[in-house]
């Protein structure tokens, strides 16, 4: 029985004087509950009478904590934010679930185990007659401050030679693009990318990368080549595992083609404490943006830039340069000329006004010394 509701217990038993049962300690956790017992009489001229007797429950109440207070946990599937007290009627199985990784006041905290030395991140229990405290022991993990993979956006056969048509910061690599592109600029078959950065783990254990794709894919952690699936493929899960310090940062190297068909790539990771998930934003960090001295020898310094760029010209040459200043979406914002004669070594271009902070594309080119490069820069 319930206030507001009822179900069915035993079936009706004719013929008996006395006899017993026994309450089930699985299935029913509210404590608003009691029996109803039901007599009935009947004598040999048929006359009947009914009547009943209530058995109510021995009660008592069970106390769950957190270290630190305030973070969640779940009793029997229902979530409470600790301290939390619950009433329970006495014998009857419970159970408390840690919420493994949570987070709080921008921390984030780890479930290390419970008050008595058990890790099993469900502590179950039948309900004992005298008050019980339930401590869940958590762990601070420092977030991380990233913001994404810097991402290259290729066309063609996976070479990685060509100038990037799209190159922008990737908060995750969780894309399912299915038949379509990832950027208006990109065709829906036939492309590739090519993801660098950092990657910074919360913990100090034996780590596993996961890469779902389709179609072929390479990852490198701290420059180890973990995953080499670079074939055509439907949607296929490999995976690599390595040993990270946590909070250190990890050269992360992530390389995909798209040739037809569906296009899918999923970077994520998991450890002997923490779950599978997509790596999160704020644990992964774009490359820092340095340009290699090309085939002339152009250098941007420095880079990131504030209001103006100034290019350093390594070597000797004595040309007219024609330059122009692009966005990752490959809109002109800026052309013009400039004169090199040696010994000067340094020029200086005005970005545009009110130009945002972001990244840029410098070209420059010559026809004599026929000279093509491709800088990228990043603005404050």
């Amino acid at each position: 029985h319930h206030d507001d509701h009822t179900h069915p217990a035993l079936e009706p038993l004719h013929g008996v004087a006395q006899g017993s049962f026994l309450v089930p300690q699985i299935g029913e956790i509210d404590d608003n509950v009691w029996y109803r017992i039901y007599l009935e009489a009947t004598d040999s001229e048929g006359l009947s009478k009914t009547t009943y007797v209530d058995v109510f429950p021995r009660k008592a109440t069970f106390n769950v904590l957190t270290e630190p207070p305030g973070l969640q946990l779940s009793v029997d599937g229902k979530t409470v934010t600790a301290p939390a007290t619950t009433v329970s009627v006495v014998g009857i199985q419970r159970a408390v679930r840690a919420i493994q990784l949570q987070p709080m006041n921008e921390e984030l905290y780890l479930f290390e185990g419970w008050h008595d030395g058990t890790e099993d991140p469900i502590f179950s229990f039948l309900a004992p007659e005298e008050p019980l405290e339930i401590t869940a022991r958590y762990t601070p993990l420092s977030i991380g401050s990233g913001v994404g993979l810097e991402a290259l956006y290729y066309i063609g056969p996976p070479t990685f030679q060509a100038p990037p048509v799209v190159v922008r910061i990737d908060s995750t690599v969780n894309f399912d693009w299915q038949d379509g592109s990832p950027h208006p600029l990109i065709p829906e078959d036939n492309f590739h990318v090519r993801w660098n950065g950092a990657v910074e783990p919360y913990i100090s254990a034996e780590h596993t990368f996961y890469v779902t794709s389709d179609d072929g894919v390479r990852l490198w952690v701290n420059d180890q080549l973990l995953i080499d699936q670079w074939v055509p493929q439907p949607p296929t899960e490999t995976r690599g595992s390595i040993f990270l310090d946590g909070g250190q940062r990890y050269n992360i190297r992530l390389e995909y083609f798209e040739l037809g068909g569906g296009a899918l790539v999923q970077l994520s990771w998991s450890n002997p404490k923490l779950p599978k998930e997509i790596i999160p934003r704020t644990q992964l960090y774009p490359s820092t943006l340095t340009n290699p001295v090309g085939t002339f020898g152009f250098q941007l310094v420095p880079n990131p830039t504030g209001e103006d760029l100034v290019l350093d010209v390594l070597g000797d040459a004595d040309a007219r340069f024609h330059y122009e200043i692009f966005n990752p979406q490959g809109q002109l914002l800026l052309r013009g000329k400039f004169d090199v004669t040696p010994p000067e070594r340094l020029i200086f271009i005005e970005l545009p006004d009110g130009l945002p902070p972001g990244m840029y594309f410098l070209k420059l080119r010559t026809p004599v010394p026929k000279v093509e490069e491709v800088l990228r820069f990043v603005k404050h």
